[in-house]
């Protein structure tokens, strides 16, 4: 996977890992399978609390299935602490 660009203002970061971007994410995310990968869009609220949503393109299901665990993850973290 390549690096994206978050945009925000009038910059442009390079983000490695877009999923970092958010500090919750919602239950509900979206894959879309393309010609040559994946397409995963994924919901939440960022650092100053505003609803977002993200897109991630992975290449193949073994990169899908990462971004799947992570997300996972983070979800299970957050029914943890509340």
């Amino acid at each position: 996977m390549t690096g994206n660009l978050k945009t925000r203002g009038s910059g442009m970061t390079k983000v490695t890992n877009p999923i970092d971007l958010l500090k919750q994410i919602d239950e509900y995310y979206n894959i879309t399978h393309c010609t040559n990968g994946y397409l995963l869009e994924i919901n939440g609220r960022d650092s100053t609390d505003d609803f977002v949503s993200i897109k991630v393109v992975v290449l193949n299901h073994n990169e899908l299935l990462e971004k799947l665990i992570e997300i996972d993850d983070r979800i299970f973290e957050q029914r943890q602490t509340n």
